[in-house]
């Protein structure tokens, strides 16, 4: 047996990316660990990929992938030689701080099939491309596996779907929204304010902020907040002389790099390139 995990990596502590390939002609791999686990692949590079869940077996060709709680026992079968299957973890530690006051993270049981065209499963492997690249500063893989964590409560069946149901009902996502927004414009450009901050300002979850913001505008309160900042630093590039330095400083980010890396996701080029 040969399996070779490529580089399991953490995101800024919320999730981890591994790639598992098989070297040999079968191999074996018994896991049992918290965070919740999406594990999937393309249809060429899964093939002779099978998982044991909850005593059913599941071929990851025919299904698409597969959502499970990391703590129920799942058994990795590569039967080819040459093949290959990717998953995000996202870590417990993370989803008790985002979800936590809502629901326990441990005690949530998925219903474990996605079919290959939903659009859950298709930003699920947006996010692994976007972390496992590293093309995103801490910050923003923190809010991608936000956003992802959130879809899944939401998108994909599981056995509290009961309570977030009952406490969406409770709250009055149009006031929610006002108070957010209001929030956001008034303390955007400091370069501290995040959605823990905005979550103890309100008196809500994290929770509740991201499905409020992703139901109205399709994004995430952090890719709200970058777009804003990115807008600011794009008229000051073009209308003033200020140092990029300065402009970094005065849109919100932490330092220039963190500049560069969202600006050049944005445009295509670097705040100097742009001026």
């Amino acid at each position: 047996m040969s399996l070779y995990i490529n580089g399991t990596r953490n995101h800024a502590n919320s999730a981890h990316t591994y790639s598992v390939e098989n070297h040999n002609n079968t191999g074996d791999k018994l896991n049992a660990h918290t965070g919740w686990e999406i594990i999937f692949g393309d249809s060429q590079n899964v093939k002779g990929v099978s998982i044991l869940l909850e005593k059913r077996s599941y071929v990851l060709e025919s299904v698409g992938a597969l959502v499970y709680n990391g703590l129920e026992p799942h058994h990795e079968f590569y039967n080819l030689p040459h093949i290959r299957a990717e998953a995000i973890i996202i870590s417990d530690d993370f989803l008790t701080k985002l979800v936590g006051e809502v629901l326990e993270p441990k005690s949530i049981h998925f219903s474990s099939l996605l079919a290959r065209d939903s659009e859950f499963l298709k930003f699920a492997k947006q996010v692994y491309w976007v972390l496992r690249n590293n093309v995103v500063s801490s910050e923003e893989a923190e809010a991608a596996t936000e956003s992802l964590a959130v879809d899944l409560l939401e998108k994909v069946e599981h056995d509290k779907k009961e309570i977030l149901m009952h406490l969406a009902k409770k709250a009055s996502p149009r006031l929610l929204l006002k108070e957010i927004l209001t929030e956001i414009h008034l303390n955007c450009f400091d370069d501290n304010f995040d959605l823990s901050q905005l979550a103890v300002s309100l008196g809500v979850t994290k929770f509740h902020i991201i499905r409020t913001m992703k139901a109205h505008f399709g994004c995430t309160p952090h890719a709200y907040i970058r777009r804003i900042r990115l807008h600011k630093a794009r008229g000051l590039l073009t209308d003033t002389k200020l140092p990029i330095t300065r402009i970094a400083f005065d849109c919100g980010f932490s330092d220039t790099s963190s500049l560069n890396k969202a600006f050049k996701l944005w445009t295509g080029l670097p705040p100097s390139g742009f001026r």
